[in-house]
């Protein structure tokens, strides 16, 4: 059974080797934000891709001191945010209606974005906000739709 386990785990490690990819990938979010980040005008932010995969990618923003995400919101799938330094506030509602619901997040605050739901983070402090966000690779693309 071993050496079934270990000749299955160098097939895989061997197709994703071919295949580009990494087996394992590891990326320190404040280096990626220094290095790695790009312009997503759509948003109006820089990201950092730190993984991804097929279904599942993880990435950084930084927001300055009164800057907000683009209002925004995506067809299918959920995102999930990790507020790692600062603090703001998450405007969230429903396309076409006018009332929001608002809520404070600060450093170790983790939330969940339902789809369907237009949301806008805001950093009303005068630190930069630091997070984390995972989501379907398609919400940077075709599946997000500005409000």
């Amino acid at each position: 059974m071993a050496a079934f386990v270990t000749c299955f785990a160098n097939t895989v490690r061997r197709r994703k080797q071919r295949e580009g990819r990494a087996f394992v990938s590891i990326t320190n979010v404040f280096d990626a934000l220094g290095s790695k980040a790009e312009a997503d005008k759509a948003a109006g932010i820089n990201i950092a891709k730190l993984a991804d995969s097929h279904q599942l990618g993880h990435y950084a923003t930084e927001l300055p001191p009164g800057a907000k995400i683009n209002p925004h919101y995506h067809r299918h799938g959920e995102e999930l945010y990790l507020i790692l330094q600062g603090s703001g506030l998450i405007h969230m509602w429903k396309p076409g209606e006018q009332t929001r619901t608002s809520h404070r997040v600060r450093r170790g605050s983790v939330f969940n974005i339902p789809a369907g739901t237009v949301h806008q983070l805001e950093n009303d402090s005068t630190g930069s906000l630091v997070l984390v966000f995972s989501c379907h690779p398609d919400h940077l693309g075709s599946d997000r739709v500005l409000a």
